[in-house]
């Protein structure tokens, strides 16, 4: 936002959107180092070296291990919700107002299958691939990830009370979402799925039954 006076040599426009071409690489930027387990170098060299510090007064039953899936977790989920927070989805869309109808903006929807295809997305999952235990369709570091954008878009599917006039719309939208995650759950069916993977699915769409369910039968 600009703060210009009127008669300010050069003053621009109030309020104008940021270039589209910059909103984009921002995006990607996000979702390549959050949302991208090999962004953390994850690998078992670099985590047998972390640990964590411990003094005498913290009693011998604090963990000594550093906890990798929580520390990753957490700053997947501060994305999310940086991403997905009602407030900045109300400003996309009416970003989509202020640019005209001819041009190029970022809209709510792009935002949302962009963050759903780095998520859920497993290009190299062929049908008929044999899982395993120890080498699964997805990760323990994917799963935990996949569970909490569920957890986002569930909430924002369910019916949330909106104090704002794009409520409507953005409730709609992500239930499309979960249509859609229903829909790559469903294809990953012909493979030869491990435990982990399979059970986490099953869940996943159960949740996902059950939130589109409660969303119109939801009573306000």
């Amino acid at each position: 936002m600009n703060k210009y006076r009127r008669g300010d040599p050069g003053a621009t426009d109030p309020f104008r959107p940021v270039e589209v071409l910059r909103q984009r690489q921002a995006l990607a930027f996000v979702i390549d180092n959050a949302f991208n387990q090999e962004a953390f170098g994850l690998d078992p060299d670099l985590l047998a070296k972390l640990a964590v510090d411990q003094w005498y007064d913290e009693g011998y039953g604090a963990t000594q291990g550093y906890p990798i899936h929580d520390q990753v977790l957490g700053i997947q989920a501060a994305t999310l919700t940086m991403l997905l927070n009602p407030t900045r989805l109300r400003r996309i869309q009416d970003n989509e107002l202020r640019v005209a109808t001819g041009d190029d903006a970022l809209t709510i929807p792009e935002l949302l299958n962009g963050i759903r295809e780095a998520i859920w997305f497993e290009p190299g999952a062929p049908a008929g691939r044999h899982y395993t235990n120890r080498d699964p369709m997805f990760s323990s570091i994917q799963r935990n990830l996949q569970r909490e954008h569920l957890n986002r878009l569930i909430g924002l599917a369910r019916g949330m009370r909106w104090p704002n006039a794009s409520g409507a719309t953005i409730a709609t939208l992500a239930r499309q979402q979960l249509r859609e995650i229903r829909e790559y759950i469903s294809e990953y069916a012909g493979n030869d799925l491990d435990d982990y993977t399979e059970a986490h699915l099953n869940d996943s769409t159960e949740r996902i039954d059950r939130a589109l369910e409660a969303a119109y039968f939801r009573v306000d």
